[in-house]
Order: C-alpha cells, then structure tokens, then sequence
C-alpha cells in the first residue's frame, strides 16, 4: 500500500469544468452501457471500480441499484469518493484482501496505463482476476497509443505502460481471461460514422486555440481544448476479459 498522502492530490485539484461535467457523466454512462449489453445476457450485480476519479461511473453504478465499491491509493480520492457516499479501499489493487469476496464485474477505466511498466500492468490484472466471480468480467478502457502517440506521454505525468487493442488483448489471454470483445471508440461512440466525427473535431489546433483563450490553464497543461482531446476526441480502446470456470 501506497502511503503518500500527497498521492496523485493534484487531480482532485484538476476536477473538470462545470460546463463539461454534464458531458464526462454522459460518457460514462454510454461506455457502462456498453459494458452491461456486451455482457448480457450475464446478470452483473457487483462492481469494482479500479481508480473511480471523480465518482462520475461510481454515481451511474447507483442509479443501476449495482453492488458498487472502489479501490485507490489516493488518499484525496479515498476520501473524495467517501464524502459522495461510496465505499472503498484505499491501496492498491494487489493488496485488497479476497475475503472481501468476488465481483462480477471489475471496471478499470484510464487505469492500466498508469502502471509503470508490462511488469506490474501485468500483476495488476492478474490481481483482477483473483477477485473476479468464476464466469465474471474485466473491462479495461484506457488511451490507444497508435492515436495519441506522443500526447500518450504529455496527457499525464504518471502515463507509463503503452495501452493499444493488440497489447492490452494480448495481457489479459496472459493472465488466463477470455477476451470476448475488444474496440476502439472515441466518445465513448463505437460505430464508424460517431468515431469519424470526433476523428475531425481532433484536427482543430488546441495548443493555439488554449494558449490564446485560456492561457493560464495552457500553463498547466490542462487547457479546455486539450482536455477535451483527452476524454471526447482521441481515440481509445475498449477491451474486455472473462474470467473461465
């Protein structure tokens, strides 16, 4: 377990704009969606979430009347995430004892490409599996390298192990999970003509367009633009394990 109070504290500091909040829920309720009708007709009754940021999927999860609890080793997130009503564990997902008991589902969204290194990516989702119900799910969503490429390693300060379709497929048949389903969306939309829209939105020059309206958070590196580009426009995948009886 992580003890580091200051841990990862900044992102709490970088919570998103009101204007955008409305449109980061909706995300996170289509890519849900897509989740539960791609494992239907399997009943999931239990969600963990790995990494809940800001509490927009745990909040879905309720509204699902879902068996939800969170794993982080963030305190300001652990603590964050408690205030909105949600129980978790802080540490890290290798620490969490089994006793807790199994999940049906594990949700790792913009999580996997935070390990340092295939090595613990790798012990990460083996971990996952120890906590899946025999027959249970690991979805994984995180940035696809192929689009992002150096903005891969710009978007965030602890970007570590490169996440595609290939890769993150080719992790999870490792660790012994079967993978059902596996794609690439943008917006959390998945068909060609939504994917294809965003793709152009993307050819807009955020480093100008930031700079010139919002220059101090340019500074950051957290501009309105470029955020943007990191939850709605690039392109991400989408990949999803079984767990064998």
């Amino acid at each position: 377990m992580l003890n580091d109070d200051a841990l990862y504290s900044n992102y709490i500091r970088r919570e998103p704009h009101p204007r955008y909040v409305g449109f980061i829920r909706r995300w996170h309720r289509r890519l849900l969606s897509k989740g539960l009708s791609t494992l239907a007709p399997m009943t999931i009754g239990s969600v963990l979430e790995v990494g809940p940021g800001h509490g927009y999927f745990a909040e879905h999860c309720r509204e699902q009347v879902l068996n939800y609890e969170f794993v982080d080793t963030s305190p300001a997130v652990f603590d964050k995430m408690g205030d909105l009503g949600f129980h978790g564990h802080l540490g890290t997902l290798e620490s969490l004892s089994t006793e807790l008991g199994l999940f049906d589902m594990i949700w790792m969204s913009h999580v996997l490409e935070h390990a340092p290194s295939w090595v613990e990516a790798r012990s990460m989702v083996k971990s996952a599996v120890t906590h899946l119900k025999p027959g249970g799910a690991l979805i994984v969503v995180s940035p696809d390298l192929l689009s992002w490429r150096r903005e891969f390693w710009n978007a965030d300060w602890s970007h570590g192990y490169p996440t595609t379709v290939r890769i993150t497929t080719q992790l999870l048949d490792d660790v012994g999970l079967d993978c059902t389903y596996s794609a690439h969306h943008r917006n959390a939309q998945f068909s060609v003509i939504g994917r294809g829209l965003m793709a152009l939105l993307c050819l807009v020059p955020h480093r100008l367009i930031d700079r010139v309206l919002t220059p101090s958070r340019y500074k950051t590196g957290d501009g309105f633009v470029y955020s943007w580009k990191a939850v709605f426009g690039w392109r991400q995948i989408f990949v999803c394990g079984l767990k064998k009886f």
